[in-house]
């Protein structure tokens, strides 16, 4: 008989925070000078519009076309365990960070995913897009215990 051995890296979770929050995301509305093709730095920028919404998505406060947004909140995680972000653009670009680190980065009509250990409780959530010409789109989808794939419901987040 053979033998054969492995090792199995067990993931650290990553810790909740403890803050005092109401439901809903914030939503920040950026406008440049319209020549930009790329996401700016919206952290060196002001808002034009702010808002609290309930859900993530891609729709324009003027209707416009080049502009930029930033949702920033908390998401609930239901119990600890391993948790898959997947997002899909389309005539967008987005960034996503969970826990003040970028997780997802996503250019046109791409998706990208990934699996995160996250403990039971709020992990901060940060989602930057830029919208160019074309008609924009933002899937941000969430999957893992006591959740089904599918988009981020109202009931997860928080502000």
């Amino acid at each position: 008989s053979k033998e054969t051995s492995f090792e199995i890296g067990i993931p650290v979770l990553a810790e909740s925070v403890t803050v005092n929050v109401k439901s809903g995301v914030l939503k920040g509305f950026y406008k440049g000078k319209g020549k930009e093709k790329k996401l700016p730095n919206l952290s060196e920028m002001k808002p034009l519009k702010t808002a609290v919404v309930k859900m993530i998505n891609s729709a324009s406060f003027d209707g416009g076309k080049m502009y930029a947004q930033r949702f920033s909140g908390y998401i609930k995680i239901p119990q600890d365990g391993m948790y898959t972000f997947s997002n899909q653009v389309r005539e967008t670009m987005s960034f996503v960070s969970l826990d003040n680190s970028i997780q997802l980065e996503n250019k046109n009509n791409d998706e990208k995913s990934k699996i995160l250990p996250l403990k039971k409780g709020l992990h901060p959530i940060t989602i930057d897009c830029f919208v160019g010409k074309g008609i924009p789109s933002i899937n941000l989808q969430v999957e893992g215990p006591g959740i089904a794939k599918g988009k981020i419901s109202a009931s997860l987040l928080f502000h």
